[in-house]
């Protein structure tokens, strides 16, 4: 509600749920890229399991919002029925801050020890 209102969710998702899932199969290779380099800096990091946790989170988060939205289109309505409208702003919200979340520790996984 603060801002994109002239948008549906539904057609936000359209756009977008395409350029999300894509670059999340980017992230998988270039994250693998870099853990092959140097294992032993991220696989025994607590920064980095708490990143992939964030990750697990955000992707089910999205999924659960593209659950909620082909049921509710699929029930006939346009965008989210409104009974579900706080339902996918809080998801929107979790999301965003997963993904915040997931940025910032990405970038401190170099100056992070590990977890033994």
């Amino acid at each position: 509600g603060l801002a994109g209102t002239r948008h549906s969710v539904a057609s936000l998702a359209h756009r977008f749920l395409p350029w999300l899932w894509s670059s999340l199969v980017v992230l998988a290779v270039t994250g693998s890229i870099l853990i092959l380099g140097e294992p032993h800096r991220a696989l025994g990091n607590l920064t980095f399991a708490l990143k992939m946790a964030m990750l697990a989170a955000a992707v089910a988060a999205t999924l659960a919002l593209q659950g909620l939205l082909k049921r509710d289109i699929g029930a006939g309505n346009a965008d989210l029925a409104p009974a579900h409208a706080g339902i996918g702003r809080a998801i929107g919200l979790v999301s965003l801050l997963l993904w915040i979340g997931i940025i910032v520790a990405g970038r401190l996984i170099a100056y992070t020890g590990d977890l033994r």
